[in-house]
Order: structure tokens, then C-alpha cells, then sequence
């Protein structure tokens, strides 16, 4: 079976081990229980690690690739990270949560098993 890149920015105010909890409820919910079905469902759990750039720059996007070629299938990772204020308030839009206060932006990015 192969593996599949998968990553998510989420906004929220829960914690990062809950929201990844969601996100796997929620793959469970739109493709089953299968331990193939190519999403983040399909990781041995999330690990928090630190992100040295910001959202959307090009170090950043150096940085997921670098990520990528690195992890091995079913490993899953999460950072907190800084978002541009236009990306934020779409992002926060986005998550019903323009307003809130407590809200922190979470890049997970993995492989999944498929």
C-alpha cells in the first residue's frame, strides 16, 4: 500500500491534541474506519513541533516540502503557526470564528496510509 501527502490550517480555540481528535472523527465519519483510506485517520498520532516561518511565504512552503521527504507513512505533524492578518481573518472567517478571542492557527501535515 502506498502513502498520501495530506495537510490541513485549522483555526480554533481547543487544544491541538483535541482538534487533531476531531479531525480524525471527522475522517472516520467521510471515509470509514478502513486503515488505508488516505487520511490523517490512517497516522499513529500527531507530534507538536515548531514552525520557524510564517504561513504562506516561501520558507514555508520549502519547510512542508522538506518535512515531507523526511516523515515515513502514518506519521503526522502539527505547528502552531502565524498567518498573514488578510489570511487570518479569511481563515477565521472560514472556521465561524471572526470575533473570538483564544483562537490559534494549527498546520497539520502528514502521510497517510492508502
Amino acid at each position: 500500500m502506498g502513502a498520501c501527502e495530506f495537510s490541513h490550517l485549522i483555526a480554533s480555540k481547543k487544544k491541538v491534541y483535541d482538534v487533531y481528535s476531531d479531525l480524525v472523527d471527522e475522517a472516520h465519519y467521510a471515509h470509514g474506519h478502513d486503515p488505508y483510506n488516505g487520511t490523517i485517520s490512517t497516522t499513529n498520532g500527531v507530534t507538536q513541533i515548531n514552525c520557524p516561518h510564517k504561513y504562506g511565504t516561501k520558507a514555508f512552503e520549502d519547510w512542508t516540502e522538506t518535512l515531507f521527504e523526511r516523515m515515513a507513512k502514518r506519521e503526522c505533524y502539527v505547528a502552531e503557526v502565524k498567518l498573514p492578518a488578510n489570511t487570518a481573518k479569511k481563515v477565521r472567517w472560514w472556521f465561524n470564528l471572526t470575533g473570538a478571542k483564544g483562537v490559534k492557527f494549527y498546520y497539520f501535515i502528514g502521510l497517510a496510509a492508502e
